[in-house]
């Protein structure tokens, strides 16, 4: 299918017409990439979206001539005119970097660790012969301040370590503009950024796009990223191309069935009531709320609580506070979603809910019992142990490769040996309930991990965590390593298995929008310190702390008219005195 934009006069710069990929295999031919044909302009961002294996990232390698020697191409690529399938492999290497540049997903294994920052600005600028060694020194600082780099001049001269995520990011971008390239192909750019950060990033690439003229190439799965940014879409599904168009028709009235089906799966964030909490900020009226410390309701009993706990990382001595002052409680039957940045303390308390991590002051316990973290245990210490579950964030190493599906999920049984469990058939009767109860076919329990695929790897996950009938639940990031439909598959699963089985959960997440779909109530955490607590339904539209509000305002809905309103609440909160000291890393007065 061919994906166009609409005729302007301005001649493209990348036109790619029938192109067609194919891996030469032991076991035959494998397509990856059918009869796809698209076109980008100058200043314009056409974003490829589809899930894992629908053909993104092969297409964006076909342009940059990097796919590997198994690979059959066919059809026809040319940029600005020049054909990049005729070219030969000393021209790619000057085209590459010169006229098309890339950006990766993982910015610190872009860069070179042994190198400074602004020696790598440099080094795209001297290999293509663009200026002198001095002027290039000149050019990476200049470069770095347009990205939006404090103090360019002596971050040039720092190394990647030195600086956080987005920063490494924006020098990646300041790399990929070094040479004034026609094309970036971004693939995934801010996947591996927190929000706040990816909003920075996104309104820094869109600023280029239209600054600069440069066209962009945007590989994500992510339908927030691309209502923030696209001008055009183009969906794929296993190698083709199956709907195209601009940004708006594409996610307000998707014409084909994948394309609907991919969209219904997003999680929704709630439109959040923007003109009241902006008014309100730039009035002064926001008010830093108190962190409740009671229960919804009197006859409702903890099964997780932290009670002014406090928990710190000990490294050559010296201890660094991770948590502060921690009272939280999550009542028997209830979801409740744990929400920050990274670094903010969120897995933090996860693990000290599991006994992995000291209190070093205030209390832990789960369901009235005081959490130990201490390898000689009580058989009292065990028997809480086994009232809980945890779900971790990567489903392949979190499971055993050398063991079955059954064996992953009957090991907590041997372990514990719980009443009642401790034969062979009555295991054997166990996991076969929980694989129905997960949605598994039965035969799956004498396959391994490898023979699965991510999100029936997570519903494994799933079932062992509450193979014991856990009372509560710990979930660590349960589904950011999912495709979106697989994860609505695992999410419906597990609020199912949550209404079947009644365990309290402590849903630790960086994604607010599945956080929404989840959670009965929403803990927000900044900088190690519990900042508002709120009902789901209420916290989401009416945010009251001024660091719940930026973080709000900068998780991005693939519905491009909320998107509007909140990236237009983010500009004018950026002007806020309380907003701009968050954003420096300090508390505001």
């Amino acid at each position: 299918m061919t994906a166009t934009a609409p005729t302007t006069g301005v001649q493209p710069v990348l036109t790619v017409e029938h192109l067609n990929v194919q891996f030469v295999t032991d076991e035959g031919t494998y397509p990856a990439v059918n009869d796809s044909s698209f076109e980008i302009r100058p200043g314009e961002v056409l974003a490829l979206v589809g899930e894992s294996g629908s053909g993104k990232s092969v297409t964006s390698l076909a342009i940059l001539g990097l796919l590997p020697g198994t690979a059959r191409v066919t059809g026809r690529i040319t940029l600005a005119g020049e054909s990049l399938l005729d070219a030969g492999e000393a021209r790619m290497n000057v085209i590459r970097g010169a006229s098309v540049s890339m950006l990766f997903q993982e910015p610190m294994t872009a860069l070179n660790p042994t190198m400074t920052v602004g020696a790598q600005v440099m080094e795209v600028l001297t290999n293509h012969r663009i200026c002198s060694k001095a002027e290039a020194a000149k050019r990476a600082v200049e470069l770095l301040g347009r990205v939006g780099i404090p103090d360019p001049e002596r971050r040039a001269k720092g190394y990647p370590h030195e600086l956080s995520g987005g920063q490494r990011q924006r020098v990646v971008i300041a790399i990929a503009l070094a040479c004034e390239p026609k094309l970036i192909v971004a693939d995934e750019p801010t996947t591996a950024l927190d929000v706040t950060v990816q909003a920075e990033i996104l309104d820094l690439l869109r600023k280029l796009a239209r600054e600069s003229a440069t066209a962009f190439l945007l590989i994500t799965h992510n339908m927030g990223v691309v209502a923030d940014i696209a001008d055009h879409v183009a969906v794929m599904y296993n190698g083709d191309i199956v709907e195209s168009g601009p940004m708006k028709q594409v996610l307000l009235e998707p014409a084909a069935d994948y394309s609907q089906r991919l969209i219904a799966a997003i999680p929704k964030m709630p439109a959040a009531h923007w003109d009241d909490i902006v008014t309100a900020a730039q009035e002064g009226t926001v008010t830093v709320p108190a962190v409740p410390a009671s229960l919804p309701a009197d006859d409702v009993r903890p099964a997780l609580q932290f009670d002014n706990a406090s928990i710190d990382y000990v490294r050559g001595g010296r201890a660094f506070r991770a948590a502060h002052n921690i009272t939280l409680t999550i009542p028997e039957k209830e979801i409740v979603g744990l929400v920050g940045e990274s670094g903010s303390g969120k897995s933090t308390l996860g693990r000290c809910a599991l006994g992995l991590i000291p209190a070093a002051e205030g209390t832990v316990t789960v369901l009235g019992h005081p959490v130990h973290a201490r390898s000689l245990l009580s058989a009292e210490d065990k028997a809480v142990r086994r009232q809980i579950g945890v779900i971790f964030q990567d489903p392949g190493s979190s499971l055993d490769p050398r063991m079955t599906i059954a064996q992953c999920i009957e090991e907590p049984l041997l372990v514990h040996s719980p009443e009642g469990l401790s034969g062979r058939q009555a295991r054997q009767a166990r996991v076969a309930e929980l694989l129905d109860a997960v949605e598994l076919p039965s035969h799956y329990a004498m396959r391994y991990p490898h023979e699965l695929s991510g999100g029936q790897r997570q519903r494994v996950g799933l079932a062992r965590a509450i193979v014991l009938n856990p009372r509560v639940l710990i979930a660590d990031e349960p589904t950011s390593a999912l495709d979106v439909s697989v994860q609505a598959h695992v999410l419906d699963a597990l609020r199912s298995l949550q209404a079947a089985y009644g365990f309290a959960c402590l849903f630790i997440s960086h994604d607010l929008a599945v956080v929404n779909e989840m959670s009965h109530r929403v803990a927000v955490m900044w900088q190690g310190h519990l900042v508002e607590v709120g009902e789901t339904a209420s916290l989401m539209v009416r945010p009251q702390h001024p660091y719940t509000i930026r973080l709000l305002a900068a998780v991005p809905s693939p519905d491009p008219r909320e998107q509007a309103r909140r990236r237009e609440a983010r500009r004018k909160l950026a002007t806020l005195d309380d907003m701009a000291t968050l954003a420096d890393g300090a508390p505001p007065a």
